[in-house]
């Protein structure tokens, strides 16, 4: 569960708690008050107002709207159409809009609602959407939205899909949509969360824009950031039935740069635009140091000076370098991963600098065994009527040298990360092994690192046998 989420769901705890509790006077909750809902906590209005277009919606008056209270505008960017073509649309007022929103200086987030039908379409449906934003992306705060709905028509696409299909399509969108660095979220009502998709899935890779209405507060008991309370409102500067919106959260964008730093190495890696709270990934370490392995990032923060450090069992903080509790150690980012929370000012630089560990040369065990001569001395044996003697040749035995040379493989990456463990969380047990199976049967192309941690036998490919032996480690009591 990501920052935001917690918040709303804490947002929501307290909620449950006034009502059925009575534990505080104070206003807290959601409260109807001039045709809106407004989320109060501690008497104070938490919440922002919002709407959301597509091109059913025309002649608006934006700074009208926005000097009523409208803070945020969810604009759809493009449709998948029904029937067998399910052909890609754009929204035909997606840039007059979007253009009027920024005008008048209203926060923007934006929807595509899908129609696909395999993960092949779902990854086409956020790369289509991806590409309509592009020329906007500096104004987009709030999230990106994959809109998954009953349709109510023979003529749609989607139906008869399994809950399985659903929420792997669902997840094919929002992982694509995550990977261009905006925040992805899911739009869907309580029934459809519930019933059409694994909803504890969908819970932990986006957020949540819930559509309920007629209701004092939304029937769906998991956290969630936006809730669509009606699609008959009214506001000022847009006429006829209004889709009107509530959002817990405000997703103002705050950005930072990650810089790298080779820390004695060379090679160079340009800086990175990140957007606070959301997942910017970042790439494999390129840098190279000779003589040595790459270990991981180290992470140092502008703004205050500080170093993040960790004490080994899991908690992590920032201090001054050298100023850190007794027995804590610099925190290493692994490579390949991503970044979101490691600065909350706006403009701030955040460097990676490379941490490097001497390169482990192979164990050579070699035994000498000297050669070894015996010699027999000539034996002369004497009796009276007859002289016999016998003469024995020096006999000898010779053995050779013997040279053994034992290659022990290593346990683990340069990085420190254990092989098998492919969630890298220190230990290879049967978590590990249950993803290393949900991999082979989405059939995931793992690369970088986790690629090399999952690749057991070391071919380059991550197949059934490289489960095979993690499960045989974790039979050895490998962790």
């Amino acid at each position: 569960m990501n920052i935001k989420r917690l918040i709303c769901f804490i947002l929501s705890l307290s909620l449950i708690a006034t009502f059925c509790f009575n534990v505080s006077a104070e206003k807290s909750g959601f409260f109807y008050e001039n045709k809106q809902w407004n989320f109060y906590e501690n008497d104070k209005i938490t919440s922002i107002q919002g709407v959301d277009f597509s091109e059913w919606n025309e002649d608006i008056d934006w700074n009208k709207l926005k000097s009523s209270g409208i803070e945020f505008v969810f604009l759809r960017a493009g449709y998948r159409g029904w029937g067998v073509a399910g052909t890609l649309n754009k929204d035909s007022s997606f840039d007059s809009h979007i253009q009027a929103a920024i005008k008048a200086g209203l926060k923007i987030g934006v929807y595509f609602y899908s129609q696909a039908i395999t993960l092949k379409e779902a990854e086409a449906e956020a790369e289509f959407t991806l590409s309509i934003i592009k020329p906007y992306r500096n104004y987009i705060e709030y999230p990106v939205v994959f809109d998954t709905e009953y349709a109510g028509t023979p003529a749609a696409r989607t139906e008869g899909l399994t809950r399985r299909q659903l929420t792997d399509i669902t997840g094919k969108f929002v992982d694509t949509i995550r990977r261009a660095n905006y925040t992805p979220m899911v739009y869907a009502s309580p029934s459809w969360f519930n019933e059409s998709l694994y909803q504890d899935e969908v819970q932990e890779m986006a957020d949540i824009w819930i559509a309920n209405y007629r209701t004092s507060s939304p029937t769906y008991f998991s956290p969630y950031t936006v809730w669509q309370y009606t699609e008959l409102g009214s506001v000022s500067g847009a006429d006829g039935n209004i889709d009107r919106n509530v959002s817990l959260y405000n997703y103002s964008r705050l950005e930072f740069t990650l810089r790298f730093n080779a820390n004695g190495g060379t090679g160079n890696i340009p800086d990175m635009i990140c957007t606070y709270n959301t997942e910017n990934y970042y790439p494999i370490c390129s840098f190279i140091k000779s003589g040595y392995d790459f270990k991981g990032w180290s992470a140092h923060r502008q703004s205050d000076d500080k170093w993040i450090y960790t004490d080994g069992n899991g908690n992590s903080d920032w201090f001054f370098e050298n100023e850190q509790p007794s027995g804590w150690y610099k925190s290493l980012y692994r490579d390949s991963a991503w970044v979101g929370t490691t600065t909350k000012v706006k403009g701030d630089v955040v460097t990676f600098y490379a941490e490097w560990q001497k390169k482990v040369e192979p164990t050579t065990t070699t035994v000498t065994i000297s050669p070894t001569t015996t010699t027999t001395k000539p034996t002369t044996t004497t009796t009276k009527a007859t002289t016999t003697t016998t003469t024995t040749k020096p006999t000898t035995t010779t053995t050779t040298t013997t040279t053994t040379t034992t290659t022990t493989k290593p346990t683990a990456l340069p990085s420190g990360r254990l092989y098998g463990d492919v969630n890298n969380d220190g230990f290879v047990n049967l978590i590990d092994i249950r993803l290393a199976c949900l991999h082979i049967m989405n059939g995931d192309k793992l690369s970088g690192e986790d690629l090399l941690a999952s690749d057991m036998d070391g071919d380059g490919k991550f197949t059934v046998f490289d489960v095979s032996t993690m499960l045989k480690k974790r039979a050895e009591g490998l962790r």
